[in-house]
């Protein structure tokens, strides 16, 4: 990321020198040097906004949200499967490294700590909450799944260094137990992470270690405390990148998906999983929830007197106006063709209707022929409506925007009459 920001700079320092000749080389200021300047500064925010979205949370759409918490459910499942037969069945090789009376006090740590992920899979279902909660939930599964290991390396009885005429074979067992931390720091990289949640783990566990060995005697290791210590730390920061790495593909992936390419407005599948959360998270804090649903008037003849190629132009700038005037709140999808959804939430009819009416006023881009493009609009409320699903809601902004078009077009129909010219 610093390496980012020095780039950035360097452009931006290079672009100014740039319009600084060009201005010296001329009796009179270049007209288009501010705009380069201008433009210049808008790409560096635009890169560190960019930056944010593997930093913090929140900063994550809701589309990523929703694959990404899947995909370390999914994870997290399989570790606690696979550690839950493998801690008890790695018994066996420790039979043939070591001494009985080792391999038996082993045999019990081991056995304990395959039953701390069985244990934890019974469980699992419970743990999985939706919402906000669900995103600390899973957090705390991960948390689990990382505990178990540490406990299992600091308390069962791990054998001391060889000596040097111990068998090459119990040699290598002995000595990968020492290594059990390090293994651990990697599991960092298995899940999508942002750059807060990925240091949130591994500082914890760099200190739980780091004072571990110096405060539990049963602990050995063949390595200099500084060198484990820095060893650790280097794992540690590998796991971290490797986890930003995941976490910007799963980006691309989710937004080349979920958002349509012509107008970069959301798709309609992103956008119905949208509606169920937004519509969820309201039904919980009895909020309300307005969706308008938006026809461009008269869309098909510019297809058939000037081709879809125009077509799509007026489509992405009556998009982009769309986006333009809703706020930043709201969640702006292309449900099909020329057709769009604005999801408000908190948002009652009035406030609503203020915005459509901002929206109205500022049209929907030019067509062809040079006339402004109008559209039909349907507008239904959550709690105004009265309605008991998500569905619903949508069905019924639905029916108000043909009752728009059958009224005339160019207009907004809600629950009470609004008509917006």
């Amino acid at each position: 990321m610093f390496c980012n920001l020095i780039t950035y700079g360097a452009i931006f320092e290079s672009l100014c020198r740039d319009v600084s000749s060009r201005m010296t080389n001329t009796e009179t200021h270049d007209s288009h040097s501010p705009s380069l300047i201008e433009n210049a500064w808008r790409f560096v925010i635009a890169e560190l906004r960019d930056q944010y979205t593997v930093i913090f949370p929140s900063t994550l759409s809701i589309p990523i949200q929703h694959q990404r918490m899947d995909i370390m459910q999914v994870r997290i499942r399989a570790i606690a499967w696979l550690l839950a037969f493998a801690m008890p069945l790695w018994s066996l090789i420790d039979a043939v490294a070591f001494p009985h009376d080792v391999w038996t006090s082993m045999l019990v740590a081991r056995l304990l700590a395959g039953a701390g992920f069985a244990s934890f899979l019974l469980i699992e279902n419970l743990l999985r909450v939706k919402g906000a909660r669900g995103f600390w939930m899973l957090h705390a599964q991960i948390a689990i799944i990382f505990a178990i290991p540490t406990l299992f390396y600091f308390f069962c009885p791990l054998p001391l260094e060889p000596s040097g005429d111990a068998h090459p074979f119990a040699a290598a067992i002995a000595f990968s137990y020492y290594l059990l931390p390090f293994i651990i720091f990697t599991g960092i990289g298995l899940f999508p992470l942002t750059l807060l949640e990925a240091v949130g783990f591994a500082v914890p566990l760099l200190a739980i270690y780091t004072l571990g060995n110096l405060y539990f005697p049963s602990v050995h290791s063949p390595l200099s405390s500084m060198g484990t210590l820095w060893i650790m730390a280097v794992v540690a920061v590998i796991s971290i990148l490797v986890s930003i790495s995941q976490l910007r593909l799963l980006i691309a992936l989710v937004t080349y998906s979920a958002y349509d390419v012509l107008t970069d407005c959301l798709s309609r599948r992103s956008g119905e999983e949208i509606v169920k959360t937004l519509w969820n998270y309201s039904l919980r804090q009895k909020m309300n929830l307005s969706i308008a649903f938006i026809d461009l008037d008269k869309f098909k003849t510019i297809n058939d007197n000037f081709g879809h190629r125009v077509g799509d132009s007026v489509l992405a700038n009556a998009a982009a106006t769309i986006k333009q005037s809703a706020r930043k709140s709201d969640f702006v999808i292309r449900w099909g063709g020329e057709e769009f959804l604005i999801i408000m939430t908190d948002t009652d009819i009035e406030n609503a209707t203020a915005v459509l009416t901002r929206l109205s006023r500022n049209g929907f881009g030019q067509r062809p022929d040079g006339d402004v493009q109008t559209a039909s609009i349907g507008l239904a409320e959550r709690i105004a409506d009265d309605m008991q699903d998500e569905k619903q809601l949508i069905e019924l902004a639905d029916q108000r925007l043909y009752q728009a078009k059958a009224a005339g077009r160019n207009r907004c129909i809600g629950s009470k009459v609004v008509i917006l010219r």
